[in-house]
């Protein structure tokens, strides 16, 4: 994923030491035409780490992916980092 580092905050930042080693979310959202995502939605969290979920949600929503002639969905796991 491009955006890694982005993501890689909600981790560190968001989680209140709550992100454990292991700790993963996945999220789905689409990619329109115009290259913003749009619908994304989680889609599991182990263990559930609710503030590591929003911050995921309002970051993929930021993001700005290249133009493209369909709408394309996307899923992606992110994971913890091991410390």
């Amino acid at each position: 994923l491009a955006h890694r580092t982005e993501t890689e905050r909600c981790f560190a930042e968001d989680s209140g030491g709550a992100a454990v080693d292991g700790g993963a979310v996945t999220v789905r959202w689409v990619v329109a035409p115009s290259g913003r995502a749009e619908s994304v939605e989680l889609t599991r969290s182990t263990p559930p780490l609710p503030a590591v979920e929003r911050c995921l949600k309002r970051r993929l929503a930021d993001l700005v992916f290249d133009r493209r002639a369909h709408p394309t969905t996307l899923a992606h796991t992110f994971r913890a980092e091991a410390r």
